[in-house]
């Protein structure tokens, strides 16, 4: 995260992630330029949980790509134009 202030110097880093890795200390130490949000809250009714209960009933094998395409289908919403403006670190 260091090099990415130092040498990219964003006004804002938003890591989608899940809450448990929520770090306060870490936006803190760079001046609060770094939001967390959570994966989970993002669109009502989609998860990380729904594409993993999802994609069990279809192939079990492939549940690990579950966080891959949480993130294709949140990113694929037209209510959330806000994170098609913005470049994101994204941390599943």
């Amino acid at each position: 995260m260091e090099y990415i202030i130092r040498f990219i110097n964003p006004k804002r880093i938003i890591i989608i992630t899940n809450h448990q890795n929520f770090n306060p200390a870490l936006s803190k130490s760079f001046d609060n330029k770094i939001t967390f949000l959570d994966e989970d809250k993002l669109v009502d009714g989609l998860s990380l949980q729904s594409i993993q209960n999802k994609i069990s009933t279809r192939n079990k094998d492939c549940i690990k790509r579950a966080g891959f395409d949480l993130f294709g289908f949140i990113f694929s919403f037209k209510e959330n134009k806000i994170f098609l403006r913005h470049n994101y670190l994204l941390n599943g």
